[in-house]
């Protein structure tokens, strides 16, 4: 990771960058070996399936997405600033409000890698990853890890997406169709 010039905020970060690594669960080390990760950073995702309202493809960059020696995959987004601010909040998600996942920036992270890696299986259909998780990182070289529970957050994607098409049909049939419906 090399760094000519590190603004003061930066500094602990560059210092870091091996601690940086190894709590998004990259194993590399001088001694280059078969059994070492391949890294790729900044890695665009498209989908075919997962669109916007308006029926546009979505997109997104995944910060990091490590190859295991194992074949399999992780999934690492790597977050500045306070995300546990909000942690604590009483609200709950609209859409996963059932599951009881509150409405903070954390969760929010979580469910944009329950995108991207949906995003990566359907282009990789036969990929398993061994860990998808977000990496807070401040300014003071401080790091923090969470694993995101997948199972829970593609769960919520489906059922979203179930009521969206439900609701895309419902509004879609005629005002004494919708009454029957209803």
């Amino acid at each position: 990771f090399p760094v000519t010039i590190a603004p003061p905020d930066l500094k602990a970060i560059t210092e870091d960058w091996d601690l940086i690594k190894q709590k998004a669960g990259i194993v590399q080390g001088d001694n280059a070996s078969k059994y070492d990760d391949k890294v790729e950073s900044e890695i665009v995702l498209f989908s075919d399936i997962l669109t916007d309202k308006n029926g546009n493809k979505l997109a997104s960059t995944a910060d990091a997405v490590i190859y295991k020696y194992n074949g399999d995959v992780g999934l690492v987004d790597y977050k500045s600033g306070n995300i546990l601010s909000d942690y604590n909040t009483a609200m709950l998600m609209p859409y996963a409000a059932s599951y009881g996942v509150k409405d903070s920036k954390l969760n929010h992270g979580f469910l944009e890698l329950a995108l991207r890696a949906i995003m990566i299986k359907e282009q990789n259909p036969d990929t398993k990853f061994s860990f998808i998780r977000i990496v807070k990182v401040d300014k003071y070289g401080q790091h923090e890890v969470f694993d995101a529970d997948l199972g829970l957050y593609l769960n919520i994607l489906e059922d979203f997406k179930m009521r969206s098409t439900l609701l895309t049909r419902w509004l879609s049939t005629s005002n004494s169709k919708r009454q029957c419906l209803s």
